[in-house]
């Protein structure tokens, strides 16, 4: 009993350390957005909401190609997650799991020279446009949707399905009418960790994306390389919250999956 919680208060101590960190990072960063210079000071010399004001008037556009992007990433990995999902659990096809996995190893630089290489030249010459993103973006992040509708799709039984057949329903409409609603569970929290973890993605957008669509991760870097550290750790704290607030969404969704 003694060891068991000695390790538990180890694991305690480790996790705490691994959370402060990234939190104490976080709080430099919110600090650096609202400041009005900073020194060798700890905390900045002024406080303002001057850049905050700055994003929403001249990086609007960005925040708007991010939302955009990723929806159309979403449908992508919506359609093609369940089809496979459904693949997957019920023909037994333990090749396409493995298959929906491997966007997961292949790194965001190489898939981003790899569509570059594919669609530079016609007829389907996409590079330079917000499509060839968008695609990247869906295969990149297929694998959380499958995961996540995979594991809803294993708990409806094929009994269910059998009787929408047996009543005169054709296969397609069985899965459309009476296997797609009991699926919607797991393609809500799928489609916000698709979504969350898209408009983070920085190493195929900073290949991929064009100027006219660049999301918000790609500003972000883009000030940091012109030394505009206020806009950016502004820009940061933005894309901070609407994380968590996606995150907190599909935290709740999952609990009401389970019970």
């Amino acid at each position: 009993m003694n060891d068991n919680k000695l390790v538990s208060t180890l694991l305690s101590v480790f996790s705490g350390f691994i959370v402060l960190v990234p939190f104490l990072a976080l709080i430099t960063v919110f600090l650096q957005s609202i400041a009005t210079t900073r020194g060798r000071d700890p905390l900045p010399n002024g406080y303002t909401l001057a850049h905050y004001q700055n994003v929403f008037s001249n990086t609007l556009s960005n925040i708007q190609n991010t939302l955009i992007l990723g929806l159309g990433a979403l449908v992508i990995a919506i359609v093609v997650g369940v089809l496979i999902s459904y693949f997957i659990v019920r023909h037994k096809s333990s090749g396409l799991d493995f298959l929906s996995t491997l966007p997961l190893i292949v790194p965001g630089i190489a898939l981003g020279i790899a569509l570059l290489q594919t669609f530079n030249v016609a007829p389907l010459q996409l590079t330079g446009t917000a499509t060839i993103l968008i695609i990247a973006y869906a295969i990149r992040r297929l694998p959380y949707m499958v995961r996540s509708t995979v594991g809803t799709m294993k708990a409806i039984k094929e009994d269910i399905e059998e009787a929408a057949v047996n009543l005169g329903a054709s296969s397609l409409t069985a899965a459309l009418t009476v296997i797609g609603p009991l699926m919607l569970p797991g393609i809500a929290a799928g489609s916000i960790l698709v979504f969350v973890t898209v408009i983070k993605e920085t190493s195929v957008t900073i290949l991929l994306a064009p100027p006219s669509w660049a999301p918000l991760s790609l500003a972000i870097f883009q000030d940091i390389l012109r030394t505009q550290y206020y806009t950016a750790a502004a820009m940061s704290i933005i894309l901070v919250a609407l994380v968590l607030i996606l995150q907190g969404i599909a935290k709740f969704i999952s609990k009401k999956e389970t019970y």
